[in-house]
C-alpha cells in the first residue's frame, strides 16, 4: 500500500487577520485590528538554491504527464495558466498549473492513496474533498532541491479546487503580508481574481488557503516584471525593487 506524500520541510506560515463586524452602512467601531502578519513562531531559514529556468508550456505539460499520467491535463483556456514560485516557502521553486480532470480518470484522481492531495482552499478543513468532471483545478507541484519542480523526484503535489482564477500572479510574500519583527518574509503567494473578488492563495504551513482582499489581506501591486508569471523576476533571489 502506498503512502500519501505529505509536505516535507517547514515553511513560513502566514497568519491571516480577518475583518470582523464590518458593515456596509456604517464603519466599525472600536480599535482597528492589526494588519496580517507572519506567524510569530520561529521558522527555519529556507534553503538557498540557484535560479531555475522559467517554465515553458511544453515543460509544464510534461510535468503534469509525469505526475498524473493523463488523469489531469493542462487548461490553457484560463489566460495565464501556469506560473512558478516558492509557494510553500522552503526555498525550492514550485509550479502552479491551471488544470482540468479527465472524466475517465476520476476514480484514480479521487483515490485517497494517490500520490497527490486533493483540497479546497476556500473550504479548509473539509472532511472529504472530491473532484467532479466539471471542476476547474489548480495543480501545485512542490519543488525538490536545486532543480525545483523540474526535478524528476518532485512529486509532492496538491490538487486544489475552486481556485486558479483569472489574472494569476506570483507575488512575493514580502509584498503581500506585514512581517513580524525579526522574521524574514519568504516565498510567494498567488494573487488572483475568483468570482469577481480579488484575493490570494497562500501556504499556511500545513495546507493551501484562500482569502479575499476584503477579509483584511493587504494586497499590493506586484513590482515591474511580475506580469510574465515567472517568479524569478519578482523576488526569488533578486533584490526588492522600489515601488513607483
Amino acid at each position: 500500500m502506498r503512502d500519501v506524500r505529505r509536505p516535507r520541510g517547514a515553511a513560513a506560515a502566514l497568519g491571516v487577520a480577518f475583518c470582523l463586524g464590518c458593515g456596509h452602512e456604517r464603519p466599525p467601531s472600536g480599535p482597528r485590528e492589526a494588519e496580517p502578519t507572519l506567524d510569530q513562531a520561529a521558522q527555519p531559514e529556507p534553503a538557498q538554491f540557484p535560479p531555475v529556468p522559467a517554465p515553458e508550456a511544453k515543460d509544464v505539460r510534461a510535468c503534469l504527464a509525469r505526475i498524473f499520467a493523463g488523469v489531469v491535463v493542462a487548461d490553457p483556456s484560463r489566460g495565464r495558466w501556469y506560473l512558478d514560485g516558492d509557494f510553500n516557502g522552503d526555498g525550492s521553486v514550485d509550479l502552479a498549473v491551471a488544470a482540468r480532470p479527465i472524466a475517465a480518470g476520476l476514480t484514480a484522481l479521487n483515490d485517497p492513496l494517490a500520490d497527490w492531495i486533493v483540497e479546497d482552499p476556500r473550504r479548509p478543513g473539509s472532511p472529504k474533498t472530491g473532484v467532479a468532471a466539471s471542476d476547474a483545478l489548480l495543480a501545485v507541484v512542490h519543488g525538490h532541491g536545486s532543480e525545483g519542480w523540474r526535478n524528476p523526484d518532485a512529486r509532492q503535489t496538491y490538487v486544489l479546487k475552486n481556485t486558479g482564477g483569472s489574472r494569476m500572479l506570483a507575488v512575493p510574500t514580502s509584498e503581500a503580508v506585514t512581517p513580524v519583527a525579526g522574521h524574514e518574509r519568504v516565498g510567494h503567494v498567488i494573487r488572483e481574481t475568483l468570482d469577481g473578488s480579488s484575493g490570494m492563495l497562500y501556504w499556511n504551513g500545513a495546507r493551501y488557503a484562500w482569502t479575499a482582499a476584503g477579509d483584511g489581506i493587504r494586497l499590493t501591486v506586484p513590482p515591474t516584471g511580475a506580469g510574465t508569471g515567472h517568479a524569478a523576476q519578482v523576488g526569488l533571489s533578486s533584490p526588492k525593487r522600489r515601488k513607483p
